[in-house]
């Protein structure tokens, strides 16, 4: 990295004098630990203008001739920007299911949702009574739904309460107000289906319920973005993120959350025993953000992939705000 920074300056030195148009219209070169800095971000995955804010206001002013105080220059500055990204990994503060309450669980088809609420009820069993809990289904009319739902009843003695044209979501949860726990499954419905936006204005109207977005970590940014934006409401708190044994790298899901301001509650992977729903970790995460990359730990090696000075000046936007503290 050293000896690709020490060419693109003696380039720039060798380059043709510009005119004093041209440089005031030329974009200010990072400083060049900054360079290698917002190189390493962007093969985590996370994108240009959070890397560029990320290390805009580091005490990284060293010039690049005196090599060995640069490796050492590199090594700190990279140390500062790994507690900057750990500290902006977006994590919820408390255990809202152990906290108790009313919680719902929405999200697009497939998310997890079910499987994520039948592994949070299995963990509170763990240090509570099944007459502390419910859960309320809006599965009534699907057979497989309301086969497994039973079925998870049976075997674990919560009782499962349906909404349905005789129960109204507002009334199965005044039967479950002495309950310490409600846990909320709602319905699989396609965001572009009407019926999804009336159940999410219906569930936003009840003060007492908080919503929990399941969203697939294996999805796609945008169409993550676009679910966080669809479910999001008044009332919702965060996110529980599904199928993470099937991720290697979470950059670019890191950076959605970031952008939409949602905030980690619960990880899931794909068993159904309750071990496998947890509060996240940021150290956990920050291993997540490393693997599936071939970031090398030494700060000699040379990149082919690293992104141009020039797209790093003309693409970056200055979000400084993440880079504070």
């Amino acid at each position: 990295e050293l000896q690709q920074v020490k060419q693109m300056l003696e380039e720039k030195i060798s380059a043709p004098t510009p005119s004093p148009a041209a440089i005031a219209a030329q974009p200010i070169m990072p400083n060049p630990v900054q360079y290698i800095l917002i190189n390493r971000i962007l093969k985590m995955g996370l994108p240009l203008e959070f890397a560029r804010a990320l290390t805009n206001d580091l005490d990284i002013h060293n010039n690049v001739y005196g090599e060995a105080d640069n490796q050492a220059a590199v090594v700190q500055a990279w140390q500062l920007c790994l507690i900057r990204i750990e500290a902006i990994i977006p994590l919820a503060d408390d255990d809202i299911v152990a906290t108790g309450g009313v919680i719902a669980f929405v999200g697009p088809s497939g998310a997890g949702k079910s499987s994520a609420i039948s592994k949070l009820a299995t963990r509170w069993l763990l240090e509570h009574s099944a007459k502390n809990i419910a859960i309320i289904s809006h599965d009534a009319s699907s057979e497989s739904g309301a086969g497994r739902m039973s079925r998870f009843s049976s075997m674990t003695g919560i009782p499962v309460f349906y909404v349905d044209k005789e129960n109204s979501l507002a009334e199965r949860i005044a039967q479950c107000a002495k309950r310490r726990l409600v846990l909320i499954d709602t319905p699989s419905l396609s965001a572009e289906n009407p019926a999804a936006a009336q159940q999410l204005a219906a569930l936003s109207a009840l003060s007492q319920v908080k919503s929990l977005t399941v969203l697939p970590a294996t999805g796609d940014c945008r169409w993550l973005s676009r679910a966080i934006k669809t479910y999001q409401q008044a009332n919702s708190v965060g996110c529980v993120l599904t199928h993470m044994d099937q991720v290697e790298s979470i950059g670019e899901l890191v950076s959605v959350l970031l952008t939409e301001q949602a905030k980690i509650h619960y990880l899931s992977e794909g068993g159904l025993l309750p071990k496998y729903i947890q509060r996240p970790q940021r150290a956990k995460l920050m291993s997540k953000l490393f693997s599936g990359n071939e970031m090398s730990d030494d700060i000699n090696s040379v990149d082919e992939s690293y992104v141009s000075v020039s797209a790093i000046n003309s693409l970056a936007e200055d979000a400084s705000v993440l880079a504070a503290g």
